[in-house]
């Protein structure tokens, strides 16, 4: 494998030009019936939310260690509802462990095997390959977990030990019985060392979930200012946030640039 860009190591940079008309990224890009692996084409019906490639470029630019930042280990990071797996594969590039989850196909009959199909391209895995995937030259890992919100997520109160990061991107059409749904499941997932950050492009129902949890004291939440777009075209307003637990975290969490939440 070729050695990576290493102004672009995730490949957010690149895949976000792929996306662009005219030097603007489109904030979403249908991928149903485009080639995935082995040039096979599946009819699922699965969005890259771009501004996942946002995100992904954000946390390639900040200060953590991917690879060595949790006690000379790579940080474990929980992708939530990924898609089609741009943000989890980039972030096995850069050298975490990525858990990339769907829901299972009592919610959706379709999600999980598209997130196998794209993991698979993306990744570019040799015929035969076992989970966890290795991807790229700097250590990361990447395997797929099914997980449903509420109280069916199966997660212990260990759950809050086993993830450095947690990411939501684009969690769209979160209607009100998913939001508390997914508070919960935070809930479970967020201990005292742990972030989680929140992307999407303006849209009402993730902005109300976003002031669910700003009400909720347990959660202590700060919208984030986004420096690189991406291309991303200037009428498409960015929210970023990151989430974490009311109590002291190590320094190398605290974002160098806040501007007040929900603002």
């Amino acid at each position: 494998m070729a050695a990576p860009d290493e102004r672009d190591v995730s490949g957010a940079v690149s895949w976000a030009s792929s996306c662009a008309v005219d030097g603007r990224m489109r904030s979403w890009v249908d991928l149903e019936g485009h080639p995935c692996v082995g040039g096979h084409r599946i009819g699922c019906d699965v969005m890259l939310w771009t501004a996942s490639l946002v995100l992904l470029r954000f946390l390639e630019a900040s200060a953590l260690d991917w690879r060595t930042g949790r006690e000379g280990g790579p940080l474990r990071v929980l992708e939530l509802s990924a898609g089609a797996g741009h943000l989890a594969v980039g972030l096995a590039r850069l050298g975490a462990h990525v858990t990339a989850t769907e829901c299972s196909e009592t919610h959706d009959r379709t999600a999980w095997r598209a997130l196998h199909a794209w993991i698979a391209r993306l990744a570019r895995l040799r015929e035969g390959a076992a989970q966890p995937y290795a991807v790229g030259v700097r250590g990361g890992t990447l395997r797929t977990r099914m997980l449903d919100w509420g109280p069916g997520d199966g997660l212990g109160g260990a759950a809050r030990d086993e993830f450095d990061v947690v990411l939501l991107s684009e969690l769209v059409a979160l209607g009100e019985e998913l939001q508390g749904l997914l508070v919960e499941t935070l809930g479970r997932l967020l201990g005292p060392r742990t972030v989680a950050f929140a992307i999407f492009v303006d849209r009402p129902f993730s902005l109300n979930f976003m002031w669910l949890l700003s009400w909720d004291a347990s959660f202590i939440v700060e919208r984030l200012e986004v420096k690189d777009r991406l291309g991303l075209c200037e009428d498409d307003e960015i929210y970023l946030y990151k989430i974490t637990r009311p109590s002291s975290i190590p320094q190398a969490w605290r974002s160098e640039t806040v501007v007040p939440p929900l603002a």
